[in-house]
């Protein structure tokens, strides 16, 4: 099977849907909540993304 998301990211993807799994039971509002305060000071630049 092919990997499209590369071995660099691939621990991004697999937490960012482990996270949508454990949240899918929470109201809308409160996923929103938690996305806010779990982002907060942090920046995902292009250049780190694609380099």
């Amino acid at each position: 099977m092919a990997c499209t998301t590369g071995q660099k990211h691939l621990n991004r993807y697999v937490a960012e849907f482990a996270g949508r799994h454990n949240a899918r039971e929470l109201d809308t509002e409160v996923q929103m909540g938690l996305l806010m305060r779990n982002g907060k000071k942090k920046q995902l630049r292009y250049s780190d993304l694609a380099g």
